[in-house]
């Protein structure tokens, strides 16, 4: 419900400015919590655990060239252009991970890492991966708490044998909480293995370092012992660390240099964003073309650039895609007729305009990694940003609300009969006025 309840705020944001007379820009400037603010306790009982909405909005007008659009969309109506330019924003904020009490004696996330006899790492995870990049991810957060290679790292998951649980994949959860997982476990098992390094080299564990794959003693690198050393003198010797009990989801027993940890989030993490979209709308013909998309989003710690970018990017092809092209027809008996892509729209590349992305790290405090969800970004904000760069484009001709999808035969017919004086929209005097006292503090 996050897109559909994002394009009804935005809308109602464009609308406001539309009628004050303020720039879209301003009224959402006016309206943002401030930094300071959070954690944030909405009038509804949510709390929102961190953000940074101005910096976002901040930096996407700046990558768009706001001014500049503006500028030349004042030129595109001296010059009484039959393509209108239009610029359009959105500023949301995206849901993630959990935000449900945990069951008792039952793990919400586990994970367990192993170092083994060859020197590599094991992560063990109860994750249902489909796609999203957690294999890369995992062994990411792994090698950076072990400061070996991420190739000598190994994940398991999709196995329900394995000593690990999740409650499932949903809800951009997954970096956030079982990633959170994984990196208290990678933690606790560097602990045990310079627990048992410091016996070896006669050190504090205190004075000890993790270097490619070996523990050294700080400030003399030669002496050192590699993990298999470590691994293996574990397995012929268990009680050279404290053993780890069964995991309790499915008895698997936890073995050798491993360490198994859970992880429940206090509470669920919010993203937010901010998107710019210009178009030109053809008044002769209806059709939308995107000249620029800007999208820039607040997705906590970003771990791995690369995934994150490759998450939005196609969030963003299934929000514009939503504005402009997908469509759900039923006939008069209420029979479904795009039921297949043969009738139901998708865009092909050249419907999908270039992005520019950028990104604004405003760590969250419910988990140890500082992670957010950033998955359905931009299925969120970008139908309202085509939606309010379209109207935007056609004020001129006082058409003040469309429907998605934005067909080309639609945006025709308003212009027509706007053209025509015979368009008919619903009147914002007749619409109630909703208003509350906020609480004083």
């Amino acid at each position: 419900g996050r897109p559909e309840a994002t394009y009804i705020l935005e809308r109602t944001m464009d609308r406001i400015a539309h009628e004050l007379g303020l720039d879209p820009a301003e009224v959402r400037r006016r309206n943002f919590i401030p930094p300071q603010a959070f954690p944030y306790t909405t009038v509804t009982g949510l709390q929102y655990d961190s953000g940074n909405y101005q910096a976002a909005l901040d930096r996407a007008l700046a990558l768009a060239d706001y001014a500049g659009w503006r500028a030349e969309q004042h030129e595109y109506r001296v010059a009484v252009n039959p393509r209108l330019l239009g610029i359009g924003l959105s500023t949301f904020i995206e849901f993630s991970g959990d935000n449900a009490t945990p069951m008792t004696n039952i793990p919400r996330e586990a994970a367990t890492v192993r170092i083994r006899r060859d020197g590599t790492v094991l992560v063990q995870s109860g994750v249902s991966h489909t796609g999203q990049g957690h294999y890369t991810a995992f062994a990411q957060i792994a090698s950076t708490a072990l400061h070996l290679p991420v190739s000598k790292v190994e994940v398991y998951m999709n196995d329900s044998s394995l000593p690990g649980f999740s409650i499932g994949t949903f809800g951009s959860r997954i970096t956030q909480v079982a990633g959170s997982a994984v990196l208290l476990a990678a933690e606790a098992v560097r602990a045990k293995a310079l627990q048992v390094a410091a016996q070896v080299l006669e050190a504090a564990p205190t004075d000890l370092l993790m270097e490619g794959g070996r523990v050294l003693v700080r400030g003399v690198s030669a002496r050192s012992v590699p993990f298999s050393e470590l691994a293996r003198l574990v397995e012929e010797q268990p009680g050279l660390i404290e053993r780890e009990h069964p995991n309790p989801a499915n008895g698997t027993p936890i073995e050798g240099l491993a360490a198994w940890r859970d992880f429940s989030p206090p509470g669920a993490t919010y993203s937010s964003g901010a998107h710019l979209a210009v178009v030109e709308v053809d008044t002769e013909t209806g059709d939308v073309h995107v000249l620029k998309y800007v999208a820039v989003d607040d997705c906590g710690r970003v771990l791995n650039h690369y995934l994150t970018e490759a998450q939005i990017h196609g969030g963003l092809a299934q929000g514009i895609s939503q504005a402009l092209y997908e469509e759900v027809f039923y006939d008069q008996d209420g029979q479904l007729l795009s039921g297949t892509l043969m009738d139901y729209a998708l865009p092909i590349a050249a419907q999908v305009p270039g992005f520019v992305t950028a990104l604004v790290e405003t760590p969250s405090p419910n988990n140890p990694l500082g992670a957010k969800g950033v998955g359905e970004a931009g299925c969120i904000g970008g139908p309202p940003a085509i939606v309010n760069a379209v109207l935007d484009a056609l004020s001129p001709l006082d058409i003040k609300t469309i429907d998605m999808p934005l067909k080309p035969e639609k945006i025709w017919a308003l212009v027509q009969a706007a053209r025509n004086g015979t368009l008919v929209q619903s009147d914002s005097s007749s619409l109630p006025i909703l208003s509350y006292e906020r609480k004083k503090e």
